[in-house]
């Protein structure tokens, strides 16, 4: 029975490709654009959930994630700022020698 039905499908499916090539097409042309916009939809759900992820689900300490990691990013940039201005003023001290020869060029100013 399931014999017979496959070969009656072959049979039609080759029917329809040789009659009718220009519906065959179209409907190729509409799978396509359906499961490309079907791709889009996808990525835009993805994006609204990474979106009410980041900024609108609140932790048990009532911040976002967005901004815990925008807080800890910040502090980082800040030490890493930090050091590197204690690296220059290092390097400004090494080069003046001591910090009093820096006042008294800093007075010249």
């Amino acid at each position: 029975m399931v014999e017979k039905d496959n070969e009656a499908g072959e049979r039609l499916l080759k029917t329809i490709l040789e009659d009718r090539p220009a519906e065959v097409n179209v409907h190729s042309l509409l799978v396509e654009h359906y499961e490309r916009k079907m791709e889009e939809l996808v990525l835009e759900d993805t994006f609204d959930f990474m979106y009410w992820f980041l900024f609108y689900r609140k932790q048990s300490n009532e911040k976002v994630p967005g901004m815990v990691y925008a807080e800890e990013k910040r502090g980082k940039l800040l030490e890493d700022a930090k050091k590197e201005r204690k690296k220059d003023y290092d390097a400004f001290v090494l080069y003046f020698d001591t910090e009093e020869r820096i006042f008294n060029f800093c007075a010249t100013l």
